[in-house]
């Protein structure tokens, strides 16, 4: 098993294990499919519960904003959030 070199080797053997232990961890780690998870011992929930269920994350709108991404002169970028600074609706520098 290879170590990871960070340009300086260990120097006692507690270091060595340290390495050898969290490589082993994130070997152990590795994705495992839903259908091989045990959910035998998690209780079902009960509908008083589910009725206090609050969804988590964003809320949905209808108004949903689109992501894009556009390369546009260091010039034109100067002068848009100028812009924006003049009609105080600072965008993100």
């Amino acid at each position: 098993m290879a170590l990871p070199y960070n340009g300086t080797m260990p120097r006692r053997p507690e270091e060595v294990y340290e390495l050898v232990r969290g490589r082993r961890a994130a070997e152990s780690a590795k994705h495992m499919p839903d259908s091989r998870i045990d959910f035998s011992d998690i209780p079902e929930s009960t509908d008083a519960e589910l009725k206090r269920a609050v969804r988590v994350g964003r809320p949905r709108t209808g108004d949903a904003k689109q992501l894009i991404a556009i390369r546009i002169s260091p010039r034109l970028l100067a002068q848009l959030r100028r812009l924006a600074a003049k009609q105080s609706n600072p965008t993100k520098p």
